[in-house]
């Protein structure tokens, strides 16, 4: 059923349930421009050998020949050249006729052929279908790509643009039509009234532990990020909000806006930066404010030069005193100065440095990251780190337009940042049905990029761009992450973005790509031979990446903590290379405390995904129902690792380079996973694969490229 906003889908055109687009035309449609060229080419000619023969045969000279033919041997009269002419002319009328007859007999053939091939076809496919858009007929599912030389099954080279080019490669009946639709339902659910009410239960329950507990007058305040420019230009790069105001309010588009929300009554209000006259000639203003107000669930958006009125007004709906911040007073002074003369109090928490691991978990280093721990417990871990400075928050409010911090009698001050982590680890089920549709429409790129896959003239930036229209024509504007595409030996560089090498005959591809639905990521992985078809080899440690993959994405349930679901993993890769002999000379227990499967696994096995591809997620993390989580486990081969572990004086050992040396590359399979309540009876689930329509087992892949 249609509502306002989301047009209805039209009835199909020719009945039946199937869609116009790919249904043989019926009698009455016009026929294509190449059948009316071929017929009135037939026809022209026909007319033109006619018309020659009438001219040749009505002369005088055939006339009189018709009447009285000369012997054959008797000479011209004199002062004629009938006898010169009589065999040009006649020469002129075979040579035409059979010239024109051959034109004729091969149109004629090839409009049979044509007409042949559009009744044998299937109607699944768009390769010789016509397809009507706004009345005009127009050929559906001609080739971008010409591949050059290329043998069809009839022996014929492909070297010409023709609608029956790659016939081996299904074509969408319309590649400007998402094959994913949206729930309207689902699009128009409320979600960021109730994230803040979420934080504002965890925020109420953490003060109250204290005394006095939460009083009028506790606000809690959130700032949008800032635009960045290009260097020495005025150009904005790509705008991205900050993941926890875009938790708060949805509002992707306006920099530098500000979010109060009174802490015991949950009213909240948004502060748009003021206009200029240059805004809203270059950007527009921001359209109907209350619209947007709807949008946000907030119950007013002010003009930011009223903040400071509005937040200390004694019979505004704030009345601030103390106000809680994401991280540290300065961060929130720096994004919104107009604080400095505000006579609250900020507070911050203990401010909390968080370890964090590189992207897939690598070894841990000092910064600030979507991870969140308190820093002095885990230098102690770590004692081998840096130095790290560890601000003092009271060294932070150090102001003279500031009240001295209330540390709440002494108890462990609530920090605003952890709890708003702590709510976005946990995805509500609106949260899970944004996600699951940019799963569901990368899953759609992945499976078009497999059958769109070549080796003649084609580049990593190729296959990029099919991913990249596949998301578009869905509304995916934009990737979560910078796409990897990676051919060849680029398999193996985790974090490879340049996508600018060849695909060659026998390369795995690695493609990491994924789009972003309303602010929300997929991330999805797959690898597939460009020419597909797997080569035993690569097979074999394909098939060990999946089962290992298999084994974590059943393992990911309630109760199971992340690091032991990445160890479990581990274990299983070194088994399964130590059984097909690609390690040797040890058991699986000494193997895993060498750490040897480092060597083709340098990174951890997934990570918590949300608003950010890499979502906040605590080190201790135990999996609990509403957790979305990648699985992501690989194996590379990355010449500096292997030439460190082939000239290693103790370790070299354990590898058997004869087989090793026979695979370059790298392997990645991974899904997005949600991770299921309890059962009644107190028995845990299997997860929820968000990212199951692209296929992963070899066969299916091999099947989907060959369709």
């Amino acid at each position: 059923m249609g509502h306002a906003g989301i047009p209805t889908a039209p009835p199909p055109a020719f009945g039946g349930g199937i869609p116009a687009r790919v249904r043989d035309p019926p009698p009455s449609q016009p026929p294509s421009p190449r059948l009316d060229t071929a017929h009135g080419l037939a026809a022209a000619a026909a007319r033109y050998l006619g018309h020659l023969t009438r001219v040749v045969l009505s002369s005088p000279r055939a006339a009189a020949g018709r009447t009285a033919s000369p012997p054959c041997c008797a000479a011209p009269e004199a002062g004629t050249a009938t006898g010169k002419r009589k065999l040009p002319v006649a020469l002129l009328f075979v040579l035409g006729s059979l010239l024109l007859f051959g034109a004729t007999f091969t149109l004629t053939s090839n409009v049979v052929s044509l007409v042949s091939a559009s009744k044998e076809a299937p109607p699944a496919s768009a390769t010789a279908s016509v397809a009507v858009a706004g009345g005009a007929p127009r050929l559906a599912g001609r080739s971008k790509h010409i591949r050059r030389g290329r043998k069809h099954a009839h022996g014929t080279p492909a070297d010409v643009p023709d609608a029956r080019v790659d016939a081996d490669i299904p074509r969408p009946s319309n590649p400007n039509t998402c094959r994913v639709p949206k729930d309207p339902v689902a699009e128009r659910r409320p979600l960021h009234r109730e994230n803040r009410r979420r934080v504002l239960a965890a925020l109420r329950e953490a003060i109250n532990a204290g005394r006095p507990g939460v009083r009028p007058g506790d606000v809690l305040i959130l700032a949008g990020s800032s635009h960045q420019y290009r260097s020495n230009t005025q150009t904005a790069v790509a705008y991205r909000q900050d993941a926890s105001f875009l938790h708060a309010t949805g509002v992707h588009d306006v920099a530098d806006a500000v979010l109060v929300v009174a802490v015991p009554s949950g009213h909240a209000e948004l502060f748009f930066p003021d206009l200029t006259r240059q805004n809203l000639i270059f950007e527009g203003g921001y359209g109907d404010l209350e619209d947007r107000a709807r949008a946000a669930e907030v119950d007013a958006i002010q003009a930011r030069s009223d903040l400071l009125d509005i937040l200390e007004d004694p019979e505004g709906p704030f009345k601030a005193r103390r106000v809680y911040v994401m991280d540290s007073a300065e961060a929130l002074l720096t994004a919104v100065p107009e604080l400095r003369s505000a006579n609250v109090t900020i507070i911050d928490g203990e401010d909390s440095w968080r370890q964090h691991e590189d992207e897939h978990g690598g070894n841990p280093a000092a910064t600030r990251s979507s991870e969140w721990i308190d820093a002095r417990s885990e230098l102690a871990r770590y004692p081998d780190l840096l130095p790290v400075q560890v601000a003092d928050p009271e060294d932070l409010l150090d102001l003279p337009t500031f009240e001295p911090v209330d540390r709440l009698n002494g108890t462990h001050t609530p920090h605003l940042g952890n709890i708003v982590r702590s709510v976005r680890l946990v995805k509500s089920p609106t949260e899970i049905e944004r996600i699951a549709y940019a799963a569901a429409v990368s899953c759609e790129a992945h499976n078009q990029a497999m059958q769109n896959v070549a080796t003649k003239r084609m580049h990593e930036y190729h296959v990029e761009s099919v991913v990249s229209k596949a998301l578009g024509v869905c509304g995916l504007r934009h990737h979560a992450y910078e796409p990897i595409v990676g051919a060849g030996d680029n398999g193996a560089i985790l974090h490879y973005v340049a996508n600018s090498d060849s695909l060659e005959e026998g390369d795995l591809l690695v493609l990491d790509a994924a789009g972003e639905h309303r602010g929300y990521a997929a991330d999805l992985t797959r690898t597939f031979p460009v020419s597909g078809k797997f080569t035993p080899i690569q097979r074999e440690v394909y098939d060990i990446v999946l089962e290992a993959q298999l084994e974590a994405v059943a393992a990911s349930r309630p109760g199971i903590t992340f690091a032991a679901l990445g160890r479990m993993t581990r274990q299983t890769l070194t088994r399964l290379l130590l059984e097909a002999g690609y390690l040797q000379n040890g058991t699986v227990e000494e193997l895993m405390q060498l750490d040897i499967i480092s060597t083709f696994l340098p990174h951890g096995l997934g990570h918590s995904i949300g608003l950010d591809v890499h979502d906040p997620q605590p080190r201790d993390w135990t999996l609990a129902p509403g957790h979305v989580l990648t699985i992501e486990p690989g194996l590379y081969f990355i010449d500096f690792l292997l030439e460190e572990a082939r000239t290693h004086p103790s370790r070299s050992k354990y590898y058997n380079f004869d087989k090793i040396d026979q695979i370059r590359g790298g392997i990645r399979i991974e899904d997005v996973v949600v991770v299921q309540p309890l059962l009644s009876s107190g028995a845990t689930q299997p997860p929820v694969v968000l990212t199951s329509t692209s296929p992963k087992f070899a066969d299916d892949i091999e099947k989907l490229m060959a369709e």
